[in-house]
């Protein structure tokens, strides 16, 4: 059960970057901006993912985006078997002053935890609506932080990749922090690896995966060895 940005077993997935010159015309189409403040939330997002929360057609944020690339104000990131992926290009930091995000270092992997994030943030936002606040973070491992109905949860986002240890560094995370935790996993293989390590902290852990997270929203707990449902979201 893995989806588009689970990663590679091989590690060898390349990312290409493309990118038009900054011309900072002004935007005046309301979904333009809102599009805009939206992949600077997210950092990395699909057309699909930013009209889910949005609520605007597909096909109308497509428009925006390519107007939005055209002008410089997004870059967009092309990843084999995964949908076109946007981020801000130099226009959107200037935009919007985003400082932080110039500091963030944007690679295969880092891009495939952010749009896996994103994810789980478009079916949190779908169950939850604006009751849900999101918040990138941007570290190796620990990419974000939901925050529903006065909860926390530290979102961190292994993924399926050769050499890199994902699942010895979610582990890890675990035993060392003490707030509630959300594993989005690249497949429910890699979900059940990471719960074998886990040390202690049942119930402060929630794990999913891509393949739940294409169209619904469920979580798993640890209970022994393997993992249990622990809550499933419908509508």
């Amino acid at each position: 059960m893995t989806g588009p940005f689970s990663g590679d077993p091989m590690g060898q997935k390349k990312l290409i970057v493309e990118r038009k010159g900054c011309s900072m015309i002004p935007l005046v189409a309301e979904n333009d901006i809102n599009i805009l403040h939206a992949i600077g939330k997210c950092r990395v997002a699909s057309s699909l993912q930013l009209s889910s929360l949005l609520s605007i057609k597909q096909r109308s944020a497509k428009k925006s985006l390519i107007r939005l690339f055209s002008l410089g104000y997004v870059d967009k990131l092309h990843i084999e078997r995964t949908p076109p992926l946007y981020k801000l290009g130099k226009g959107g930091e200037i935009l919007l002053k985003d400082k932080v995000y110039k500091q963030l270092e944007i690679n295969t992997l880092m891009a495939l935890k952010y749009a896996a994030s994103t994810q789980l943030y478009v079916q949190f936002y779908k169950y939850f609506g604006d009751s849900v606040s999101y918040r990138t973070i941007g570290a190796d491992s620990i990419i974000a932080e939901i925050i529903l109905k006065r909860s926390q949860y530290i979102i961190v986002v292994p993924r399926i990749w050769s050499g890199s240890e994902e699942e010895i560094k979610a582990a890890e995370i675990i035993e060392d922090i003490d707030d509630k935790i959300i594993i989005v996993a690249g497949s429910k293989e890699q979900a059940e690896k990471i719960a074998r390590i886990q040390k202690g902290k049942e119930n402060a852990v929630r794990y999913t995966w891509d393949g739940i997270l294409k169209d619904g929203l469920a979580f798993y707990k640890k209970s022994g060895n393997i993992l249990i449902e622990s809550e499933r979201f419908r509508t």
